[in-house]
């Protein structure tokens, strides 16, 4: 291990320290209390629009033996511009408590309640079944870890749809062996309905939700995922499949089948290759594909939706794909250099576009529509003098074609430069 390397270590210890303490907590019976308050400052610039975002994130964490608790808050001027924040807005800012949940925590077994955010993947921040890309909401967590294998479990309640009560479950279990790969496979199911009870058979952690819904005939919109993780001396391969729907039927069959209509997928997959170039670098390359429909649903049923306040539960997209390349400098001590280019195509589908019925289900071009293409370049530096300082810049472009699924281009200058400074205060008590 590097120099760079360990320093960038300590750096994510004292970043996790509040999670980090959680973990450890079972093995003794000190209290521990810690307080953090996190400040963020960002300008930024795309052509001649100006923008200044400022950001303060409160949290407090207390933990003892077999249990902990955090809660975390959002005071925010940048998410006023955005259309899916459904709480309440003032002129200058907006506020929400992204994080606030309790742990119990014993042996293997973990069970969490309460509102955090979960990313089922591979991949750092990005998954297409369970994500990060909704605003936190409320769940019920049950997991269970051992050397070789995780299962976790997950019940939520979703915001209300045309009068209908929404509901969220979904599973997970990995495998991994002794030389770092892992192998995943993921299934959720959205359910809803006016006056919609829980359904028991979607609240038992250890059913399958696809036999459930074939044999018990429920109505509801179930997912599958497949993902793996495989690491090499200096390359790294990782990748998630997603079903939402594959059709069976043969052309012999009424619609929808193999001949009238495409099947609902997903793609995610990622190469990283380390140590290449000059000094410490990596360079990783994903590619991601949503099908045209999938996460849709039918017409006469809106409230299976794969959303929570109209933000995707997995991708933030569909009918869409993306390609990027990410090249990572870290031989400058306490900086990161990186550049980052991307080609994006966009469908006239999105994940609101609960439009169709058998008759309609059809097969389209991929992707649908007038087609916005999006080329960008970025670079970026990202500086971290002591643990609780950090300050980045980044400039770049977007340049569009058919911008907003129009017959216009669109060439974006982009640059921003954020400050980021974190006062904290911890305290054990014996």
């Amino acid at each position: 291990m590097t120099a760079i390397e360990k320093r960038w270590i300590n750096i994510l210890k004292q970043e996790f320290k509040t999670e980090l303490a959680m973990l450890s907590s079972d093995n003794y019976d000190d209290i521990a209390i810690d307080s953090r308050i996190t400040l963020g400052i960002r300008s930024y610039r795309q052509d001649t629009d100006n923008e200044i975002d400022g950001a303060l994130f409160p949290e407090i964490s207390y933990s003892m033996r077999h249990f902990s608790a955090a809660g975390r808050g959002r005071i925010d001027n940048g998410i006023l511009s955005d259309t899916t924040y459904s709480g309440r807005k003032t002129k200058y800012f907006a506020a929400r408590l992204e994080e606030a949940y309790g742990l119990w925590q014993l042996g293997k077994m973990n069970l969490m309640i309460g509102r955090f955010g979960e990313c089922w993947s591979p991949f750092f921040n990005r998954s297409l079944i369970v994500s990060n890309n909704p605003y936190t909401y409320e769940k019920i967590n049950f997991s269970f870890q051992t050397k070789h294998i995780s299962f976790k479990s997950l019940f939520s309640k979703l915001d209300n749809l045309q009068n209908a009560v929404r509901y969220f479950s979904a599973h997970r279990l990995d495998i991994k062996l002794n030389n770092g790969m892992n192998f995943g496979i993921s299934e959720s199911v959205v359910y809803g309905g006016v006056n919609q009870p829980v359904e028991w058979v979607y609240l038992n952690p250890f059913n399958i939700f696809a036999a459930s819904q074939l044999n018990d005939k429920k109505e509801a919109n179930e997912s599958v995922a497949l993902d793996f993780f495989m690491p090499f001396k200096k390359i790294n391969l990782r990748g998630q499949i997603l079903i939402d729907d594959f059709i069976l039927d043969g052309p012999d069959k009424p619609a929808p089948n193999r001949k009238t209509s495409s099947d609902r997928l997903g793609f995610l997959f990622g190469v990283q290759l380390n140590r290449i170039g000059i000094g410490e670098s990596q360079i990783s390359m994903t590619y991601e594909r949503v099908g045209s429909y999938t996460y849709n649903v039918k017409q006469k049923r809106p409230w299976q939706a794969y959303t929570y306040h109209e933000r995707g539960l997995g991708s933030s997209k569909n009918d869409h794909d993306l390609w990027t390349i990410n090249y990572q400098f870290f031989g400058i001590p306490k900086f990161i250099m990186a550049l980052e280019l991307f080609f994006d195509r966009q469908g006239q589908r999105t994940l609101q576009s609960n439009d169709f019925e058998d008759s309609t289900f059809v097969k389209l071009p991929f992707p649908s529509g007038l087609v916005q293409k999006k080329i960008g370049c970025f670079v970026s530096t990202f500086y971290q003098p002591t643990t609780t300082l950090s300050a980045d810049l980044i400039l770049g472009f977007n340049s569009f074609r058919q911008y907003k699924h129009l017959s216009k281009n669109k060439f974006f200058f982009v640059g921003s430069i954020g400050f980021n400074w974190i006062i904290q205060y911890s305290r054990e008590i014996k």
